[in-house]
C-alpha cells in the first residue's frame, strides 16, 4: 500500500531557517543514494533561498514557511527509485501549478519512498497556503489518479502526530 504522510503540524516549520533546514535534509546524498533530486520555480542551487524571495516579494514570510510530506511505497509494489523518481516528477508538476516546489526519492530504508517540500506562499499571487480540506482531497484525488496509472490500488493517509493511519483512501 502508498502511504501519504503530512509531516506539519501545530508549530512546525514557522522559524527562518525551516526551509533551508528541511530542504538540507531530504536533499542529503546518503539518503537520496541514486541523486533522484528535482524542484520547480527555484534555483537548482539555492532553492530555499528562491522560496524565501517569493515570501519576502509578498510581504507574507511568517509563520508556516512550508509544507512537508511524504509518498512511501511497500516494496512489492514499487522498489525502483527510478519509478518513484517518475512518480515524484509529476507529483512536483502538479504542485508547481502555484507554488514552488522541492522532491528528494529517499533509499536508505526499505521501502523507497519521496519527500516533497513547497512554499507555502504562492508564487502567482502569494497568497498563503493553509492545507483546507478541498486542498487535501483535490490532492488525493490527483495522487490516486496517478498511483493507479502505476497499478496502486491502496491509498493511506498517516499523521505526522501519531504516526497512525488516519484514513483510507481506497478499500
Amino acid at each position: 500500500m502508498a502511504v501519504f504522510k503530512q509531516l506539519n503540524g501545530r508549530g512546525r516549520y514557522h522559524d527562518n531557517l525551516a526551509r533551508h533546514d528541511v530542504i538540507n535534509y531530504i536533499f542529503r546524498l546518503d539518503k537520496a543514494m541514486s541523486g533522484f533530486i528535482g524542484g520547480i520555480h527555484v534555483d537548482p542551487f539555492s532553492p530555499a533561498e528562491s522560496m524565501r524571495k517569493v515570501a519576502q516579494k509578498f510581504e507574507n514570510d511568517s509563520m508556516i514557511r512550508l509544507r512537508h510530506f511524504i509518498i512511501s511505497f511497500s516494496p512489492d509494489e514499487i522498489d525502483d527509485p527510478e519509478i518513484v523518481n517518475e512518480i515524484a516528477q509529476k507529483i512536483t508538476l502538479w504542485i508547481g501549478q502555484r507554488f514552488q516546489a522541492v522532491y528528494a526519492v529517499h533509499e536508505d530504508v526499505f521501502h523507497v519512498h519521496a519527500h516533497f517540500v513547497f512554499n507555502s506562499v504562492s508564487f502567482l499571487d502569494g497568497r498563503k497556503f493553509y492545507g483546507t480540506r478541498k486542498d487535501l482531497y483535490d490532492f488525493i484525488n490527483f495522487l490516486k489518479s496517478l498511483l493507479l496509472a502505476y497499478g496502486i490500488t491502496q491509498l493511506h493517509q498517516i499523521s505526522w502526530k501519531s504516526g497512525q493511519d488516519t484514513q483510507d483512501f481506497w478499500e
